[in-house]
């Protein structure tokens, strides 16, 4: 073992004496990391492995890596690489091999010596790791694709990207994230290939016309078909033929075409992918909503205009046309008429990227439009989230509005027209208005248990809130004693009480009405709050009474409490020994810890 360390440890001596000559560190860190790299050496040779040491000396050398890049630049001294970055480099290869081919199902290790493969441009070391990570986890999808990506990127070698991705086509056959990433390999090939014969030639006529000219050589012929996308367009069809019923898998060949949709090849084949599209899904509601929005996103019209608010408008008005054929060659499909809603609702939603007021306005009105148009056939769901975005931009006539009857029915919708009314009113100083809006509050009380959690909570906190603004005290107790349940509510309630009519009678509305609520959290907020207001002595006993009784089984935080406010001795160790016997497993040790905390002023 040492003699294998003092062997490292020699390797390393022309590499200090070259870091200290050339000062790039001084004496006494050069020591400091001899000692330091030994430690390491030392423990990468136990007999009992542990990954943390080889972890931890891998980030040592990336630190020490980064420190000499640092000082380096300071100095502008950029000779004796050899000697010093490329042997800590060798080292932290050597270390990541070590790691690995002891801890080889651990993903990240191998993630991590990838990104530094990368970072210093070791394309032999990263070809290498690749071939070995796809042995051993050839199993999982994801690796090809990423070892596919770091050929291309890093290695710049298209045959063996090409060829890994066929690879692992083999090994999971038609799987789909594999074929849209080849895909778009092929496409980025000829991108790349394409913009190197311009940079060559720099002539873009000539290499059209070269596109154009017809040969009989089978080379010549072979690299025509590739410059023009023709594998993409095989694999696309290749993908449509094993899936031939999954328009949205079809779609996101199209996304990933549009990217190329500026550079001549790209834009036939995305043409040529959209066309299969339309006549292949002409009845499915997300692909048709994908076409639309190509039309929106994807100039390829001869229209120009100076004003970039025209062009974003006669583009919109291109995807409105698309979804209108599609409706009336589906005039009975309800999911195609809330695809519609959903279109428009995305290019309005969207529009905050785009610093014109008017196009937000337009597609705005254009929304409404469509809500009119599709009437009843507007799902639900739908119409709530049309509400929400009406009451956030202030439109609460128009909520009203397209909610109509609906709200009958559907709590959610009940809750954002109340909302709507609620802040309507704010505006409004006519109190018959608020009379009418307290019996929608009273009518919607049917539909509150069919409210999700976030809605029905902020449904009683919107009507405590106007019950408490209109210092309307029947009705904010009947919320808080007879419709409402909730914690938060109740102790919302009696705060206000207590400023209004004061404690002592706020504890006795407590006392009659919400003693017996089984939420321990609101005892414990009640006897907290109680306690602040300097409670009479005989009631706020009986409060803590009231609370230990009911929940004294679980709760420690009310025994602390009770004791806390125990004066007396023999009273003290009467409720601790009660506490004791009362609290059920675990509790007994949680309230003895607890108590010797506040004991100790802790």
């Amino acid at each position: 073992m040492a003699e294998y360390v003092h062997l490292q440890m020699e390797s390393m001596v022309t590499e200090f004496e070259q870091m200290e000559r050339v000062g790039l560190f001084t004496s006494k860190e050069v020591k400091a990391m001899v000692k330091k790299r030994r430690d390491f050496e030392y423990k990468l040779v136990q007999r009992q492995k542990q990954k943390k040491y080889y972890l931890s000396y891998i980030q040592y050398e990336i630190c020490v890596l980064n420190i000499v890049m640092g000082r380096r630049k300071k100095m502008k001294y950029y000779h004796k690489k050899e000697e010093i970055e490329y042997a800590i480099v060798q080292r932290i290869h050597k270390v990541f091999k070590a790691t690995l081919l002891r801890w080889s199902n651990d993903m990240d290790i191998w993630m991590s010596h990838a990104k530094f493969c990368l970072k210093w441009n070791k394309k032999i070391q990263l070809s290498k790791l690749c071939t070995k990570m796809l042995a051993l986890h050839g199993h999982q999808p994801r690796l090809w694709i990423l070892a596919a990506k770091w050929e291309f990127e890093c290695g710049q070698s298209e045959d063996n990207c090409r060829n890994l991705f066929l690879k692992a086509l083999q090994l999971h056959e038609n799987h789909k994230e594999i074929l849209r990433e080849y895909f778009r390999a092929e496409m980025l090939f000829v991108e790349k290939k394409r913009r190197r014969m311009l940079i060559l030639r720099n002539n873009a006529e000539h290499v059209e016309e070269e596109d154009d000219e017809e040969d009989d050589d089978e080379e010549k012929a072979k690299d025509k078909m590739l410059m023009s996308g023709g594998l993409a367009r095989i694999i696309y069809q290749m993908a449509r033929q094993v899936y031939p019923e999954d328009g949205e898998f079809a779609v996101e060949f199209a996304q990933v075409a549009k990217l190329f949709v500026q550079i001549p090849f790209g834009e036939k084949v995305f043409n040529a992918v959209r066309a299969d599209l339309r006549a292949s899904f002409p009845a499915v509601p997300q692909v048709c909503s994908a076409l639309a929005m190509f039309k929106v996103e994807v100039n390829q019209t001869n229209y120009t205009a100076m004003d970039k608010v025209m062009e974003q408008n006669h583009k919109d008005e291109q995807g409105y046309k698309e979804m209108e054929q599609a409706i009336d060659n589906n005039p009975d499909s309800e999911e195609m008429k809330n695809e519609y809603f959903q279109f428009g609702f995305q290019l309005l939603i969207t529009t905050k990227a785009h610093p014109n007021s008017s196009v937000s306005e337009q597609r705005f009105n254009k929304l409404l439009e469509i809500v009119d148009e599709i009437g009843s056939s507007l799902s639900n769901e739908n119409l709530t989230r049309l509400t929400k975005f009406l009451n956030s931009k202030a439109q609460y006539d128009v909520t009203v509005e397209k909610i109509g009857d609906r709200h009958v029915t559907n709590g959610e919708l009940a809750f954002i027209r109340l909302q709507a009314l609620t802040c309507k009113l704010d505006s409004s100083d006519d109190v018959k208005d608020g009379d009418v809006i307290n019996g929608e509050f009273v009518t919607s009380l049917p539909l509150v248990a069919g409210m999700c959690d976030e809605t029905r909570d902020a449904f009683w906190k919107l009507w405590m809130s106007r019950a408490l603004m209109e210092n309307d005290l029947v009705l904010a107790e009947k919320i808080a004693c007879e419709y409402c349940q909730v914690a938060d509510i109740q102790i919302c309630f009696v705060k206000w009480f207590v400023k209004v009519e004061g404690v002592e009678r706020a504890y006795q509305v407590y006392k009659n009405k919400m003693m017996r609520t089984n939420e321990v959290s609101f005892h414990e907020k009640i006897v907290k709050l109680f306690t602040s207001c300097n409670l009479n002595q005989t009631e706020a006993e009986q409060m803590h009474e009231n609370g230990v009784r009911i929940f004294g089984e679980t709760s420690v935080h009310l025994w602390i409490e009770y004791l806390k406010f125990t004066t007396k001795p023999i009273e003290r160790n009467r409720v601790y020994h009660r506490a004791q016997q009362t609290l059920e497993g675990t509790f007994v040790q949680d309230f003895e810890e607890a108590y010797n905390r506040v004991s100790t002023g802790n």
